[in-house]
């Protein structure tokens, strides 16, 4: 059976557009792949910092290199101010991750504090109760890059306490007496009233990017297959036959 193939311009230059930006975003996704492998290696093969460490990092340099770094403190938890950031989802529900400003001891330096997750209340009038010690003594992970995260509406914090957020980095704007440091300490689940922990570091793994790159090298391959497919004609003396 002889078939003969006919290769329209707009159509060949659409396909081939398509197919070379469909491999960029599979070669992206790799690369995001090795990336989160590598972060992932390093997290694993590092061990905790001394707060210490921490403190002079962020008077005389950069916090990024602590980014998920382990640190101990202990201190004094300031009442009475609980942050509650809205919208987070655990196992299904809708709840709360609360947040809290740590003076840690010995020093005039304060710490952001996210103990974990709260089931809302049924109400959006209400928001969760919760038992704080005055103080406590944690060793957490360290976030001190990307912390503000997308919100539709971003509050001014106001007087009452507690309040909903819709960022922790909202957090980081609180006044208080004494050095507040631009990071937030995420607590081990369980730390407060049985609280879970809900942040990760890496929301993304890497097998995860590999399968997306996947899919985007998977449509290229279509998208020429489809082309080829619609250009392939028969031949006339195939039609003649036919008739």
């Amino acid at each position: 059976m002889l078939k003969r193939i006919s290769i329209s311009f707009w159509p060949a230059l659409v396909t081939l557009t398509a197919f070379l930006i469909l491999c960029k975003l599979g070669f992206w996704q790799l690369q995001r792949a090795e990336e989160k492998r590598q972060f992932l290696q390093a997290f694993e093969t590092q061990g905790k910092v001394e707060f210490s460490a921490v403190v002079d990092a962020s008077q005389t340099g950069s916090l990024d290199v602590f980014n998920g770094r382990q640190t101990t403190i202990a201190g004094e938890v300031l009442m009475p101010y609980v942050f509650f950031v809205d919208n987070k989802i655990h196992q299904g529900s809708v709840g709360y991750s609360m947040l809290a400003p740590v003076r840690v001891t010995g020093t005039d330096h304060v710490v952001i504090v996210d103990f974990g997750w709260l089931k809302a209340p049924r109400s959006r009038q209400q928001l969760p109760e919760v038992s704080l010690p005055e103080k406590i003594a944690i060793t957490g992970q360290l976030k001190t890059q990307q912390l503000e995260q997308f919100s539709l509406q971003q509050q001014p914090l106001n007087q009452n306490w507690p309040q909903r957020i819709q960022s922790p980095h909202s957090a980081l704007e609180l006044s208080v007496n004494g050095q507040l440091l631009p990071l937030i300490l995420y607590a081990p689940s369980n730390t407060l009233a049985g609280m879970p922990q809900t942040y990760q570091a890496v929301v993304m793994p890497p097998e995860k990017h590999h399968a997306y790159a996947l899919q985007w090298f998977l449509l290229a391959l279509a998208s020429i297959l489809v082309f080829y497919f619609a250009a392939v004609k028969r031949s006339p003396k195939e039609v003649v036959n036919e008739s």
